[in-house]
């Protein structure tokens, strides 16, 4: 069964244009050209299909590869299959005497040679013409030859003549050839055609990503992986033939492919050979002191005219690449095992002198040529494309080169590199969500290590073990060396404050200044920033705190490719402190650093960390359905890379949100399961899980259920220092718990000395315990200019209740439904409705669900339905649903529409 044509709608639209114009009498020819499998038999047959439904008479012929040699076969194929199947085929036939002269057929009668060639040939193509004439006296006419690159001469000028004489006729001439192959004559027809009609040659080319996407749902697939839209690169064969296939390339690609390749001459196929190789570092230096043979010049033209290779000009230098990867692959598939690895040596040995100090372009043919190079080069070079390719985030690409520097160091003997070796692989698994790979590495590593090194080691194992939920396997290699380097000291920093380790933490603090003190390097003065920013941290003085943070991040900065860790650390404990200072925008900008600066060193946990960051900067920031957005790519990430500890923490983050969003059952779901997923917990994320419970108990009523307040000085979680005193203080109210509520005042008053957003939380608790709706007014204020736009809302509906303001009652409901904050919403709207305001009830229509948010911005951004159900871990049903309740909600009635909405309101 033939597959569904996509991605053609604007040459489907010109050839439709045509037929119409067919129809009404203006006849003409039509080119249309393309690459071997680029679609053209497949456009023609919906061409073909839409005619035949219109009542056209079609006349169809297809040259073939030998048919080279047999004269008009394309034509004699199509007037013999009309003749077939005509009701009167005498008639058609009857004084064209000539046509003898292209067919044998019974009814024509034997035409003698006039002597003259020409003459008889041109009085064949007339009565070529006058048949395709009477056929369109009584049907519009469609003649298609397919293929025409193939066939012979004849049937090209025979074409030509064809379409000048049918010009006032019912009748479009339509062919199908491919540039590449064209002929002299074909050159000569399409220039001709070109030239009376300029918009008589329709060009195809590749289809778009997201046409073949709609080509592979139609196969019965899933949406394309990268590397299928990479090796196909939209051509529609390739698509097809590649799309779940496994194992070696379908010989239909490979034939095609090769079809191409065979037609070469010696030099150029010797040049195509050279570019596949090279693959992206094909320089026109490199490529000119590799040839051997001919002129390099004129064969690299001919591969340029021919489509076989592109020009790309990047600055001062110019490369050549192969058009189409799969083109590439084969032709690096055809040579041997042996002329492979020669020719990576032979253009080791030239890159190495022609672009020194280019690793990138060097290691691929280092590691391709075996043993033709010299191993302790070859590990050189390999180990240190290796680093580089982890500094800019190609982790993937990281473990090739390291795992294959590590085989030729165990090969050639070389114990002495192993250890280091082994590290800097465990960092690349690690980087690359392997997180079983590098435990693997990093246990070897610390084997072999000596002390200084296996104490490194052991502090990466244990932040490994930490993360995947494995406590005692963490506290194991915890104890397991002494770190050495200052990233490894602020490692085992991190760990101890995790698990609330204070003696650790001084400890480790201590050992910060003495590695840092009399070290003048931008390295060591943003690691001694950061200790003292920890140390005003455990102090409550966060002032001082945010301002170290601010200095160790300008010399972060400086050594920011060496040392990535330092600033995306002080970006992420920017956004607490800039919380704290009430500079919620600046939280919201450190946030998004932080989760776009992931260094080589880190786990896939950093990227959940930065999701994180973000998400509870949104959340503080009132923007709910952004902060639902962002952690649940953290969830999604954290399930992926079985983070155990991430997973718990964006979960319980996920259920703060979940709570004020009013899904109460959904976010003690979300609590629950994300301390079953990390069940032995540390200072953070129990704390986390506490404040989630709080929340929900407010929002259900049940303030007794809401967990004591634990008094904590690690201070590592800013979102539980900023809510934790506030949450206890409310549900102390709540509950008719006077103290507790004042005790959690004088605590906010306390810290706020420092951090202004507390001392302002502290004026709304005081203005509720008094009560005082002056300072609750005041709260609300200092709070909306902050940019606490949820908390201050919350603090001013707090002063409507206490004023009785109808006013400040209808603005608060209105603030609190475009955050899709439903229980304070409907605190809100009760009062007014109390105060004789009459006001609608549930959500207003236009105002989302955060995962209806986040589907809605999803289709705004092109992806289908399966494409969403991937990255969201849902099921294509409850795509649907949740995209039906959104037409429901905003009053639309398409996905169209939605996507459009989406596009508008997607920064709401």
């Amino acid at each position: 069964m033939a597959t569904r044509l996509v991605g053609r709608d604007v040459e489907l639209a010109a050839l439709t244009k045509a037929l119409d114009a067919a129809e009404a009498g203006q006849g003409r020819v039509v080119l249309l050209s393309g690459d071997a499998g680029i679609g053209k038999s497949r456009l023609a047959a919906q061409v073909l299909a839409e005619a035949e439904a219109r009542g056209f008479a079609v006349l169809r012929g297809q040259a073939h590869a030998l048919h080279v040699g047999l004269a008009y076969a394309p034509i004699v194929e199509a007037v013999r299959r009309h003749l077939a199947t005509a009701p009167d085929p005498g008639w058609l036939l009857e004084g064209l005497a000539d046509l003898g002269r292209l067919l044998a057929d019974p009814r024509l009668p034997a035409v003698p040679p006039v002597g003259d060639p020409g003459l008889e040939r041109t009085r064949m193509f007339e009565a070529v013409t006058r048949l395709v004439r009477r056929i369109a006296g009584r049907a519009p006419v469609l003649v298609f030859v397919d293929d025409l690159h193939w066939a012979d001469r004849g049937t090209v000028e025979l074409l030509h003549y064809l379409g000048r004489g049918v010009l006032d006729e019912r009748v479009l001439v339509l062919t199908g050839y491919r540039p590449s192959e064209t002929t002299s004559a074909l050159a000569e027809l399409a220039k001709a055609v070109r030239r009376a009609t300029p918009d008589a040659e329709i060009e195809l080319g590749p289809l778009t990503d997201e046409a073949v996407g709609e080509l592979v749902a139609g196969l019965g697939g899933q949406a394309p992986t990268p590397e299928l839209l990479r090796r196909a690169k939209g051509v529609p064969l390739f698509v097809t033939a590649l799309a779940g296939a496994t194992g070696p390339l379908p010989a239909i690609v490979r034939d095609v492919v090769l079809g191409r390749l065979h037609r070469l001459d010696e030099p150029e196929r010797r040049l195509m050979e050279l570019v596949a190789v090279l693959g992206d570092n094909g320089s026109a230096e490199v490529l000119r002191a590799a040839w051997e043979a001919g002129d390099f010049w004129l064969s690299l033209r001919a591969l340029l005219a021919d489509g076989l290779l592109i020009e790309q000009v990047g600055g001062q230098q110019v490369t050549y690449r192969v058009a189409h990867p799969l083109y590439a692959e084969v032709a690096y598939a055809e040579l041997t095992v042996g002329e492979r690895r020669r020719l990576h040596a032979e253009l080791a040995v030239i890159i190495d002198r022609v672009l020194p100090g280019d690793v990138f372009a060097l290691a691929p043919h280092i590691r391709d040529a075996g043993g033709l190079v010299d191993a302790n080069r070859a590990i050189e070079v390999m180990t240190e494309a290796g680093k580089r390719a982890l500094a800019v985030f190609a982790a993937e690409e990281s473990t090739l080169y390291l795992g294959a520097a590590l085989t030729r160091a165990r090969e050639t003997g070389r114990a002495d590199l192993l250890p280091a070796l082994l590290d800097w692989l465990g960092r690349a698994h690690q980087g690359a969500g392997d997180l079983e790979a590098a435990a693997v590495a990093w246990r070897e590593g610390a084997k072999l290590a000596g002390p200084a090194l296996r104490g490194e080691l052991n502090h990466r194992l244990s932040m490994l073990e930490s993360e995947r939920g494995n406590a005692a396997a963490a506290h194991e290699y915890a104890r397991g060396g002494q770190p050495s380097s200052l990233e490894t000291i602020i490692l085992h920093l991190i760990f101890a404050i995790r698990h609330g380790d204070k003696a650790e933490v001084a400890t480790m603090l201590g050992r910060l200044r003495a590695a840092t003190e009399h070290d003048e390097s931008d390295a060591a003065k943003a690691a001694l920033h950061y200790g003292r920013m920890l140390e005003a941290t455990f102090a409550d003085d966060f002032a001082t705190a945010r301002e170290e943070t601010l200095r160790s991040l300008e010399y972060a900065e400086r050594v920011e490719a060496e040392s990535p860790i330092h600033v995306q650390g002080a970006h992420r404990l920017l956004v607490g402190l800039s919380m704290l200072a009430g500079d919620l925008p600046a939280a919201v900008e450190h946030a998004k650093e932080h989760s776009t600066r992931l260094g080589p060193f880190e786990m896939p946990s950093g990227q959940c960390s930065g999701q994180y960051s973000l998400a509870t900067a949104y959340y503080l920031a009132g923007a709910l359905d952004e902060a639902m957005r962002e952690i649940d790519v953290g969830v999604a990430i954290a399930r992926r890379n079985g983070l155990a500890r991430s997973l718990s923490r964006s979960l319980t983050c996920r259920a703060l949100i979940l709570a004020e969003q009013g899904r109460l059952t959904e976010a003690a779901a979300c609590v629950a399961e994300g301390e079953g997923c990390y069940p032995t917990g540390d200072t953070g994320t129990t704390a986390l899980a506490d404040l989630a419970r709080t929340v929900i108990s407010l929002h259900s009523g049940r303030t007794a259920a809401a967990p004591p307040s634990v008094e904590s000085r690690m201070r590592n979680e800013q979102l539980v220092v900023t809510l934790r005193l506030l949450l206890t203080g409310l549900a102390g109210l709540a509950a008719g718990d006077r103290e507790a509520a004042l005790r959690a005042s004088a605590g906010l008053r306390e810290d706020g000395a420092t951090a202004p957003l507390l001392d302002a939380l502290a004026d709304r608790l005081d203005g509720l315990l008094q009560p005082s709706a002056e300072l609750l007014e005041l709260a609300a204020d200092r709070l909306e200019a902050m940019g606490a736009k949820l908390l201050s809302a919350q603090a001013r509906l707090e002063w409507a209740e206490l004023a009785e303001d109808k006013t400040a009652a209808i603005a608060c409901l209105e603030a609190f439904e475009q955050v899709s904050a439903a229980p304070w919403a409907d605190r809100a709207r009760r009062l007014a409705r109390s105060l004789g305001v009459r006001v609608p009830a549930g959500r207003r229509v236009g105002t989302l669900s955060g995962r209806e948010w986040q589907i809605v911005g999803l289709v705004g951004d092109g992806l289908s339905n399966a494409d969403i159900a991937a990255r969201l871990f849902l099921s294509e049903r409850t795509v649907e649903t949740h995209l039906r309740n959104s037409y429901a909600k905003l009053g639309l009635g398409s996905r169209v529409a939605l996507a459009r909405w989406a596009v508008e309101h997607g920064s709401t």
